[in-house]
């Protein structure tokens, strides 16, 4: 049921319909397959085949992060952080964070990915799961940049660019500071 409803989602050999595979991993979800339920959550967070419902998106993310699927624990997480279709619970979402932190460097240190390392890399500069390292994180931004990831390559580009306006303007200012004292 699963598979069948990852076929429709994506289309693949058919044509895509959220509808249908709506229909399929409720099915395997109510059965218990965790990437089923952590599926039918993206449907209910994105609106997708469904009608949007942050709520049941939680509930449904909440399932299979209890069952140990990494993404479905980086979710829960941040619906947690931010008080998306559930209460607002740091502490919670932390311990979520954890486990979806730990899963991803698993996965990086089996097979590098540039989707997993993107992630590995916000939430190491963020803090989240780990503690804050903004080297590591920019390691990780960078390895996945090399392996084509988008969205590393723009936040290396704005990151450079942010950088140099900071260094720029600290130039300015000591320069101002320096003529007012030849003054």
């Amino acid at each position: 049921w699963y598979h069948l409803g990852r076929l429709y989602n994506f289309g693949y050999g058919t044509e895509q319909n959220c509808s249908e595979a709506f229909k399929w991993f409720q099915k395997a979800a109510l059965a218990g397959n965790d990437y089923a339920q952590y599926s039918l959550g993206s449907l209910y967070f994105y609106g997708n085949g469904t009608q949007q419902d942050y709520s049941k998106a939680f509930s449904w993310y909440k399932k299979s992060a209890d069952l140990g699927n990494i993404f479905a624990c980086y979710s829960a997480a941040k619906m947690l952080d931010e008080g998306i279709g559930t209460e607002k619970n740091t502490e919670q979402a932390e311990l979520y964070f954890k486990n979806a932190y730990q899963g991803f460097r698993k996965i990086k240190d089996e097979k590098p990915d540039d989707k997993i390392l993107f992630r590995l890399g916000m939430m190491t500069l963020n803090g989240q799961g780990c503690k804050a390292d903004r080297n590591l994180g920019m390691d990780f931004i960078k390895q996945s940049s090399m392996l084509g990831n988008e969205y590393a390559k723009v936040f290396l580009e704005n990151t450079d660019r942010y950088n140099m306006t900071v260094v720029r303007n600290a130039v300015i200012s000591m320069l101002f500071s320096f003529g007012r004292l030849i003054s």
